[in-house]
């Protein structure tokens, strides 16, 4: 899994102000405690099948499994840069930092200064069915690639 995190605006900003457009038309509805409840097709909450801005719903606060239309991702846009991200995982999670305690947040960041955009298969997948996306035969090597491409804006 990767746990990279991102904010186009720089870290002394609210990644929430940040646009995103993620390419899903479902995503993995959790209980109050993050556990997997059902695949479900996205509502205005958690649309961003057109670009918006992350903020302007739930107030940003996103830990949520997306599952992808096709490889290309999503496209975040900050003020002067955008990424996209392609991958040939099934899904992509967005977190918005609600919780977040890295080490940059134990040397005085706050929450919300950065995001994550980690692909991976479906989130439980033990407990859902989708054991083929995880588990591996003897010999079986695992390849993935997902790519993350920031450019100015023109």
């Amino acid at each position: 899994t990767n746990h990279a995190y991102f904010n186009l605006n720089g870290c002394d900003t609210d990644c929430r102000k940040q646009s995103i457009m993620i390419n899903a038309d479902k995503y993995i509805r959790t209980d109050e405690a993050l556990i997997p409840v059902s695949e479900d097709s996205v509502d205005s909450d958690y649309d961003f099948r057109t670009s918006r801005v992350i903020g302007e719903r739930r107030d940003g606060k996103y830990d949520t499994c997306y599952v992808l239309n096709s490889s290309t991702a999503a496209v975040l846009s900050g003020d002067d840069l955008t990424m996209t991200v392609t991958t040939d995982r099934p899904c992509m999670q967005l977190y918005t930092g609600e919780f977040f305690q890295s080490r940059m947040n134990r040397e005085g960041g706050e929450p919300f200064t950065a995001l994550a955009l980690e692909t991976s298969s479906r989130i439980d997948p033990m407990n859902n069915g989708r054991t083929d996306e995880v588990l591996l035969e003897k010999d079986e090597v695992f390849r993935t690639v997902t790519s993350y491409s920031v450019k100015e804006k023109a």
